[in-house]
């Protein structure tokens, strides 16, 4: 119902609703202020819309989103939950693939207004869901994305939006998800599929850990800095250039292959005489310049060790009271049991707080 004013005269409009569409019928009567107030009272603006005369006072109809909460606990500190979730488009077509059969980035670098393709598995009744990427806070652990074209919306839907935030608790963390369905009309997602759904997240963030957990092992470097983050960002920006000339024995050359320097570009590392490897071939998977984080991933070539499916890095550079840290979390992911020995992960380290302190040091100099 609906009762559009011109002047005295109101227009009194029953609407009924079926299927995708409305129609109505509507009888010219005459109302006094007394009768709008009444009008206005009798029928709740959550179900009608009521438009007064001048266009002075609107109220319009809302339509409520629907919306399922998704928390999983961990034994892992906050911080290593949210890497590992950083890295859910390699990992969950992996431990997931009847759902997700492929993730892939068709526009941007990894960060805020990047676009994804989510092209789901034969368990799921849809085909493909677009994405972007509104929020990124790694030093709160959130991460919000909306889905806003696909089959995957149904048809009622206008958009899916996702709001991840890792909590961190005494003994570890807890992921928390809220999946809000933002409905087209009346039509909403019925109870079976927010179920499915809800079941499907849990699922596959579970089967994450249990991933990392089998078939992983890390390493940690921090090096502190007397500069501020956004130079020390900007300094490793050019590591491609720079690493070579501080630490020849170690990086020959740094080449790219494919891309522009954004997600998705492929590099190839040549390495030095000082390292019994001779090549490794990464991707870009994040840049984020608001936040001084880049991620990238190894993914062929001798460095794998013929025991790893790749090499995982997430490089932060945290500000801090007199400069910032540069962090670096190395995650090695195997194949099978067998995993990098202790000697490989400490020289690693080693290698690299080395290079990250020359580097430091020559743009001093220079």
């Amino acid at each position: 119902m609906a009762v559009r004013g011109y002047g005295s005269r109101w227009r009194w409009v029953t609407m009924s609703g079926g299927g995708s569409g409305w129609w109505w019928r509507s009888t010219p009567i005459n109302v006094d202020q007394r009768l709008r107030g009444r009008l206005l009272d009798a029928y709740p603006v959550s179900a009608y819309r009521v438009i007064l005369p001048y266009g002075r006072i609107t109220k319009s109809a809302r339509i409520l989103p629907v919306s399922i909460e998704i928390e999983v606990a961990s034994s892992f500190p906050a911080d290593k939950v949210f890497k590992v979730f950083s890295d859910f488009d390699n990992i969950a077509p992996k431990v997931n693939p009847d759902v997700f059969k492929s993730i892939e980035t068709i526009e941007g670098n990894g960060g805020v207004g990047t676009i994804k393709i989510f092209t789901f598995g034969d368990a799921i009744p849809f085909t493909s869901g677009k994405y972007k990427v509104d929020a990124i806070d790694t030093s709160n652990f959130s991460y919000n994305y909306s889905f806003f074209e696909g089959d995957s919306l149904m048809g009622i839907l206008d958009s899916i939006n996702h709001h991840i935030k890792v909590i961190p608790t005494n003994g570890g963390s807890i992921f928390k998800q809220t999946v809000v369905y933002n409905c087209k009309g009346n039509d909403k997602p019925s109870e079976d599929i927010l179920k499915a759904e809800k079941e499907i997240y849990e699922k596959t963030y579970k089967a994450i850990e249990a991933y990392v957990i089998m078939t992983s092992v890390s390493i940690e470097i921090e090096v502190p800095s007397s500069f501020p983050a956004d130079k020390v960002f900007k300094v490793f920006s050019d590591f491609d250039n720079i690493a070579p000339k501080v630490n020849p024995a170690v990086f020959k050359s740094i080449e790219t292959v494919e891309g522009n320097g954004g997600v998705g570009t492929v590099k190839i590392f040549t390495f030095g005489d000082a390292v019994p490897f001779t090549s490794g071939k990464y991707k870009v998977d994040v840049i984020d310049t608001s936040s001084f984080s880049y991620n990238y991933s190894f993914f062929e070539g001798d460095c794998l060790m013929g025991i790893l499916d790749s090499i995982n890095h997430h490089i932060k550079v945290v500000p801090t009271d007199g400069g910032s840290i540069f962090k670096q979390t190395v995650i090695y992911n195997c194949k099978g049991s067998d995993k990098p020995s202790e000697e490989v992960l400490k020289a690693e380290k080693e290698i690299y707080e080395k290079t990250y302190k020359a580097i430091e040091a020559y743009d001093i100099s220079n």
